[in-house]
């Protein structure tokens, strides 16, 4: 697909040449030759992200850049001799701010391809100091201000872009960006308002996209997913992949999307084309000899921890992704698929090839997980182990209670209650502490435990939750006394009527006490009712 093109463009580029040797003083020639050299490079750049092109057609791309370089230069050159003698003559008003506009659009093109930033800023304000309403020059000023770090610049950048043209996506992409960088720089408030305006920004401007900018649909993917909007994301994406399959970033969230959403087979398969895509990348580098951006990161690999790359027009937010990062996501996804066996290959090429995977807990925790499944249980628990060690210490009551679940698991109460027990004494108001004692003390049939943990619950809980009853009226029904049962869940299905599980049990106890008909038919009346259809069985 891509020669084609490129044939299309060197038969344009041997056109504005022999057309400029014809009329050599015609500004315009050398601006759309310019402009074709230009565009003959980024498909040479696109081409070569996947190994299409030799060592010798990557340095023949790069030589493009210079040459497209020269051509802006020439038109700036000519187009500016051409003002100042119009200027001389006498030329009218009107005459010479249509020139001078069109004098701007030439260093537009020659900040593109410049070779430092000082120098596509110089070019950019070169421009709106000749054209103050080119929609394009603040546009690109904007992104150049955005690479930098000068927020605030490129936020009244991207505001002028607007004002010019509103039906424009770019512009708008370009701030919900800059309030997606917010994120995480003020309190958590703050964090979620930056968030939530920068996925409307972003849907704003798939309103106005005419031309499926993906960054659009990429950038609402990852804001919608971190809102917790994983319809809305999945939707994006899924748009996203189809315009553009190659584009690994844009499978990756989306398989974060759909694994949010419990569709774990589709995110399995996401998640496998944008590895497949990564590692494609990286054989090509490795041919060509040169590092990709995936080697180059030092993002971690986290799930929404790391943000892909978003691209602006012509213009890179390096962020990155690595393909550790897509690794780890598709060895959750096959733990969660109980397909263990994958899952541990997974996980042992990341501890194999990447060091920051040795200090990720939650890799560790995972891979416990599957070890256990596959009876492997003196590894199974050393992993859970390696994870507790690596919790941060905010975190460390997670990998306390998830060390006391897995001996419990295997058997080890002895062990289960040890870690408990560490955990209330480190974080007594950790309220998950307190219904894993619950719960280990009702499996050993502990009634006093039992009691001790649901009060210190309650205490914490205020009014008493689902668990709390569920967990109480549990401890009754093993107890034997099936009328305490009763009681606690008629209270809980009181409260939380739309919980369809309650009423499950509830009707289950009913028939194990043999209650009269016309409370089991109440109960299944509302067990089926549209009330309960709302809540997850």
């Amino acid at each position: 697909r891509i020669e084609p093109k490129l044939a299309l463009l060197r038969r344009g580029a041997d056109a504005y040449r022999r057309a400029s040797g014809l009329q050599p003083t015609l500004a315009a020639l050398h601006y759309d030759l310019g402009l074709n050299l230009f565009f003959q490079y980024l498909t040479q750049r696109s081409a070569a992200k996947f190994g299409a092109l030799s060592e010798a057609q990557l340095a023949a791309a790069e030589s493009l850049v210079e040459a497209s370089r020269d051509a802006f230069l020439r038109a700036v050159e000519l187009h500016s001799s051409q003002i100042r003698s119009q200027a001389q003559a006498g030329a009218a008003r009107r005459v010479l701010q249509l020139e001078k506009a069109q004098l701007a659009t030439y260093w537009i093109g020659l900040g593109l391809v410049e070779s430092t930033g000082p120098l596509r800023q110089d070019a950019f304000i070169r421009a709106l100091r000749l054209d103050s309403n080119s929609f394009s020059a603040w546009n690109h000023l904007g992104i150049l201000y955005l690479q930098n770090a000068r927020f605030r610049e490129a936020y009244q950048a991207f505001q002028s872009s607007i004002v010019l043209r509103s039906g424009q996506p770019l512009p708008w992409i370009g701030q919900a960006l800059l309030h997606e960088l917010a994120v995480g720089t003020g309190t958590e408030a703050q964090s979620r308002t930056a968030l939530e305006k920068s996925k409307d920004l972003y849907a704003r401007a798939l309103v106005e996209d005419v031309k499926n900018v993906p960054a659009a649909r990429l950038g609402l993917g990852y804001t919608a997913a971190a809102c917790g909007d994983y319809q809305t994301a999945a939707q994006a994406l899924q748009n996203l992949t189809a315009l553009n399959p190659l584009d690994a970033a844009g499978f990756n969230m989306l398989g974060l999307s759909l694994e949010s959403q419990g569709q774990l087979d589709a995110a399995s398969r996401a998640f496998g084309n944008a590895l497949s895509l990564l590692e494609r990348e990286r054989s090509a580098a490795a041919a060509q000899n040169r590092r990709t951006d995936d080697e180059d990161s030092d993002a971690g690999y986290q799930s929404l921890a790391s943000r892909p790359a978003v691209l602006l027009a012509n213009a890179t937010v390096p962020v990155g992704l690595r393909s550790e990062c897509v690794r780890a996501n598709l060895a959750r996804t096959h733990a969660a698929l109980g397909q263990h066996a994958e899952a541990l290959d997974m996980f042992q090429g990341l501890l194999s090839g990447s060091p920051q995977a040795l200090t990720d807990p939650d890799m560790w925790s995972t891979r416990g997980w599957s070890l256990l499944q596959l009876q492997r249980v003196d590894e199974a628990l050393a992993s859970y182990q390696k994870s507790l060690e690596l919790q941060p210490p905010t975190s460390r009551d997670r990998g306390l209670l998830l060390l006391s679940q897995m001996h419990l698991l295997v058997g080890q109460t002895d062990k289960a209650k040890q870690f408990i027990g560490q955990c209330v004494k480190e974080n007594p108001q950790n309220r998950d502490t307190w219904r894993s004692m619950t719960a280990l003390a009702i499996v050993l049939q502990d009634w006093k435990q039992v009691e001790f943990a649901l009060y210190h619950l309650g205490r914490l809980e205020g009014s008493p939750s689902v668990d709390v009853l569920r967990l109480r009226a549990r401890a009754n029904y093993l107890k034997g006394d099936l009328v305490a049962a009763v009681r606690t869940l008629s209270k809980a299905v009181h409260l939380y009527p739309g919980d369809a599980s309650l009423w499950t049990e509830l009707g289950e106890f009913l028939v194990e006490q043999r209650a009269p008909v016309p409370q089991l038919t109440a109960a299944a009346r509302v067990l089926a009712s549209p009330l309960c259809t709302q809540a997850p069985l």
